[in-house]
């Protein structure tokens, strides 16, 4: 037992040293392993390689399979009968591009790249700069409000939100069938003559752009900035294939430039295939 002494030439009784504790054993974290729906944070910023080849990025969670019964009516309009393997590498590269692409177009406009800005005018004959009209109080520009919708897009592509049917009409000229709301792609013949028969990368990856934003966005893809442009779901594949420096195919020229007629669930070519 210990006391406190009086300060009159009394020695101070002293405490015993506190003993030293042992130290703590390091902890062992689990190192953090990105799902692959965390891979939009890590491809914010990477390169896509040349404009002139196709990149793709790869999306894990991709699971399609085509049954043969839809293999043959491939064949039927293509002249060539896909194996199962190969109507899913179409699949997956024509997805995996189309993210590629939005990725590079959405970070184009964030850097105010000048031939994004460009494109951007040329697809929806707007002002990049041009406050939002349907809600001027949020203060957010046009290549704003488009640059978010783009990286939505990834964002569903990446994560796989979407039920796809490989097979949704024998008619050659419909490329995709959707409804607003409902995440459901159904492919038509003209994908497949495109995609599959005519190796044309930039339909391919222009219905995996246009096909979520109609989904994901329904009505809001009708509006009218301003008067001047409809900005709808094809200018967007538009303005992406043109940062990445692809070739424009006829149908989204022709389908950007038309006046709008109301929402579309089914994309149509503008021409036979054939022809």
């Amino acid at each position: 037992m210990y006391f406190l002494g009086t300060g009159l030439g009394e020695e101070r009784p002293q405490r015993p040293p506190p003993r030293r504790q042992p130290p703590e054993p390091a902890i062992s974290r689990p190192r953090l392993v990105p799902r692959p729906c965390d891979r939009l944070l890590h491809l914010a910023d990477s390169e896509l390689g040349p404009r002139s080849a196709r990149v793709t990025i790869t999306i894990p969670c991709w699971r399609v399979s085509c049954a043969s019964q839809t293999l043959k009516k491939i064949g039927d309009v293509t002249g060539t009968e896909p194996t199962p393997e190969q109507a899913r590498q179409v699949i997956e590269k024509d997805a995996g591009g189309a993210a590629a692409i939005v990725l590079r177009a959405a970070n184009a406009l964030r850097d105010k790249e000048p031939t994004a800005l460009a494109a951007f005018g040329r697809a929806f004959r707007l002002a990049p700069e041009k406050i939002w009209s349907r809600n001027p109080a949020a203060r957010l520009t046009w290549s704003q409000v488009v640059e978010k919708r783009l990286r939505m897009v990834l964002r569903l592509l990446e994560q796989c939100k979407f039920r796809l049917e490989c097979w949704g009409s024998n008619d050659p000229r419909l490329l995709f069938t959707v409804r607003p709301g409902v995440f459901r792609i159904a492919l038509g013949a003209g994908y497949w003559i495109a995609s599959w028969g005519n190796s044309d990368w930039s339909t391919g990856e222009g219905v995996f752009v246009a096909a979520p934003l109609q989904i994901y966005y329904g009505p809001w893809m009708t509006f009218q900035p301003g008067g001047q442009s409809d900005a709808r779901s094809i200018c967007y594949v538009h303005y992406a294939l043109a940062v990445a420096g692809r070739d424009i195919p006829e149908w989204v020229e022709k389908g950007c430039a038309q006046p709008f007629k109301g929402i579309r669930e089914k994309v149509h070519l503008p021409i036979e295939p054939f022809e």
